[in-house]
């Protein structure tokens, strides 16, 4: 996909802000973890069950978070490559 500058910006800043928004998630669901310490052998099957799925929840969020930022630096990247323009020789000048 070919965007102009100011479209692959937008991309970008997109990109950033997911990757806090998932940071968040990640945040919420640790606090519903906090009371981990407290179930014991003989806590109800339901309850070590639901935070096993709290785990699976987190891997999740914290996958999409690195996947997010991952993309973020490859446009941001690129987005720096767009700005610069190459001559022949094979040197770069940067566009003011």
């Amino acid at each position: 996909m070919n965007l102009v500058p100011r479209q692959r910006a937008a991309v970008v800043q997109e990109l950033f802000s997911s990757a806090i928004r998932q940071r968040t998630k990640v945040v919420t669901l640790l606090e519903q973890l906090k009371e981990l310490d407290q179930l014991g052998p003989a806590t109800d099957i339901g309850e070590i069950e639901e935070a096993a799925l709290i785990f699976d929840d987190m891997a999740q969020q914290a996958r999409l978070g690195s996947q997010l930022l991952r993309a973020f630096a490859l446009n941001r990247n690129n987005a720096r490559l767009d700005s610069a323009v190459v001559f022949p020789a094979g040197a770069v000048e940067t566009v003011a």
